[in-house]
């Protein structure tokens, strides 16, 4: 875990450093980072699969608080590695294996401490689809049922939230 989080974090300051290269350099870095891209992507999904699910096991549990905030600590990295990634990666990623990140992400926007992380991913996500091809995958898997239930249950949940923060 910890060496997955290490990893994590050196990927997002990749990107970062990517930005404030030289051209040359930080072309030679762009490529090499989209040439390990499918990697890259599997490794952030696993992490934000695994310790999403482990911090919905243990979230309500009184005697693992430090478990959960770490798992939940691991997939926010892990969320703002993929919002990097998603704002100059190949569109191709986001809409591989019938959009499996945007779907994951969706499953996020339950979680209120993930909340709004995901949410900053998805909306990068679609800022991007300027292609057709990629819009009417995107599009498709955006008006499913099941993400129209997460997204209608998350502003649900926020609602709720200001009503408890303002009494």
């Amino acid at each position: 875990t910890l060496f997955r989080s290490l990893t994590l974090l050196r990927l997002s300051e990749d990107v970062f450093v990517l930005e404030r290269l030289p051209p040359d350099s930080g072309n030679l870095l762009k490529d090499y980072l989209l040439h390990n891209m499918a990697p890259i992507l599997s490794l952030i999904q696993y992490t934000i699969e695994d310790h999403s699910s482990s911090f919905k096991r243990v979230k309500d549990l009184p005697t693992q608080p430090s478990k959960a905030k770490a798992s939940c600590l691991a997939v926010v990295s892990a969320l703002n590695t993929l919002s990097n990634y998603l704002s100059w990666m190949t569109v191709w990623y986001i809409t591989e294996q019938n959009c499996k990140i945007l779907r994951t992400l969706w499953q996020l926007l339950d979680e209120p401490e993930m909340q709004l992380h995901a949410a900053d991913c998805i909306l990068v996500a679609v800022n991007r689809m300027d292609e057709f091809q990629y819009s009417k995958s995107l599009l498709m898997v955006l008006f499913e049922d099941d993400a129209m239930e997460y997204i209608v249950s998350s502003t649900q949940l926020d609602h709720v939230n200001e009503i408890g923060r303002a009494h």
